[in-house]
């Protein structure tokens, strides 16, 4: 038999070579291509933005934009958030903030628990009030007036819509709720002075009269009504009958020093009260000793 020569294999060792050979190189290709998945896998971005195009050696043409997209689906600041989410006012906050004298601040709170609550006739009166002390007549008219509207009968919505048109000069249309507020309420001392302001202011006299007499009927020391009766028996020249109103001494402010009501007696009425008086006296002799023991000399 030949022998074989050395470094010659046989055909069936030369082809386990090869197979194994090739089992090596398929198992090398295969982690490689494992590790390259996981890198491009790693690199990659929320939505292929940025960080994809360069794990692949793409060019990020506008990284800024990129970057922005990103900041969209930050959070929102608090301060930026929907107004709607937060407490809402209640009435108890917006009247206490109105009790407080702060009226502007009052309008404020006043207009947001409106809107939230359209149907109450009593919280448009309070807006009407808070824009009224806050020297807002245009838009405390406003406000009555939807309270009027969802209350016709709303009695202080009235009396006070009496009282803004009367402070801006408007008395021929303070004439209807003022009827109507004395109508509803007869035994409404505020009703009644209202009332009597507009005949006063429209030339009315008798009527005025009458008015501060069913004022005086329910509260006889009311310090407004007293004044002013006193001086429209003055313009009518009933200078004995101007006397009482004018003399008595225990007249007192009709509501509270803070009051609106308070506020116009402590005023204008004091000071017209003397001139009133010393009018009199110039034109009614004969009452000569009551203005005396009312001026304080005795006389």
């Amino acid at each position: 038999m030949k022998q074989v020569e050395s470094g010659q294999g046989s055909p069936q060792g030369l082809s386990l070579g090869k197979l194994l050979v090739l089992f090596c190189l398929a198992l090398v290709g295969a982690i490689g291509i494992g590790l390259g998945v996981t890198t491009l896998t790693e690199n990659k971005g929320p939505s292929g933005t940025a960080e994809t195009m360069m794990a692949s050696g793409e060019d990020v043409p506008n990284r800024a934009g990129a970057l922005a997209v990103a900041e969209l689906v930050e959070p929102p600041e608090p301060n930026s958030l929907d107004l709607s989410r937060e407490r809402p006012v209640t009435y108890a906050e917006a009247e206490s903030v109105f009790m407080t004298g702060s009226y502007e601040k009052a309008v404020g709170k006043f207009v947001a628990y409106v809107a939230g609550h359209p149907e109450n006739a009593w919280a448009y009166y309070m807006l009407g009030l808070s824009n009224w002390r806050a020297g807002h007549p245009v838009e405390a008219e406003a406000a009555l007036l939807q309270a009027l509207d969802l209350n016709p009968n709303h009695g202080r919505s009235l009396i006070n819509l009496v009282r803004v048109r009367l402070d801006t000069g408007d008395c021929a249309e303070a004439l209807e709720p003022a009827t109507k507020a004395a109508h509803l309420q007869p035994q409404s001392v505020d009703a009644q002075r209202v009332l009597g302001r507009v005949f006063h202011n429209l030339g009315r006299r008798n009527e005025a009269i009458e008015a501060y007499g069913r004022v005086l009927s329910l509260r006889d020391t009311d310090l407004w009504a007293l004044n002013n009766l006193g001086l429209l028996l003055i313009e009518a020249g009933r200078f004995s009958e101007a006397i009482p109103p004018l003399a008595r001494p225990d007249r007192q402010p009709p509501f509270r020093p803070g009051g609106q009501a308070g506020r116009e007696a402590r005023g204008r009425p004091h000071r017209v009260s003397l001139n009133q008086l010393c009018r009199c006296k110039k034109t009614a002799l004969s009452e000569k000793t009551a203005f005396g023991r009312f001026l304080g000399n005795g006389k």
